[in-house]
């Protein structure tokens, strides 16, 4: 397995952790497990000892292309998480309705 593909399995686990599922980690770890084997066919073309340096350059670049794909999708599900936690936070210690007037009204006080 090459190193930049390892770090992407250890970062989408790591991120996982807090990830809003009933399953947690468990539902994580089994959709990365699924992505990262329908993908596995660019990995063994590309460290495939028979193919030539052309292919070989056109297979890594597929890789790089896949981890990079990888890596926006875990920035997406960092960005869920932390929407998740905002809105929980949120609700918790929320703004209250006398608040919410004053600052509609801060509001419309700067748009004059």
């Amino acid at each position: 397995m090459r190193p930049q593909v390892r770090d992407l399995y250890k970062r989408f686990l790591i991120v996982g952790v807090d990830y809003p599922h009933p399953e947690g980690m468990a539902f994580v770890r089994r959709k990365v497990k699924e992505a990262f084997r329908e993908n596995a066919h660019l990995t063994h073309e590309a460290t495939s000892q028979t193919l030539t340096h052309v292919h070989n350059s056109e297979s890594q670049a597929d890789v790089n292309r896949a981890v990079g794909r990888g890596r926006r999708v875990c920035k997406d599900i960092v960005g869920f998480i932390q929407l998740k936690k905002y809105r929980a936070m949120r609700e918790r210690y929320g703004i209250k309705e006398e608040d919410k007037a004053r600052e509609a009204e801060a509001y419309d006080f700067h748009a004059k």
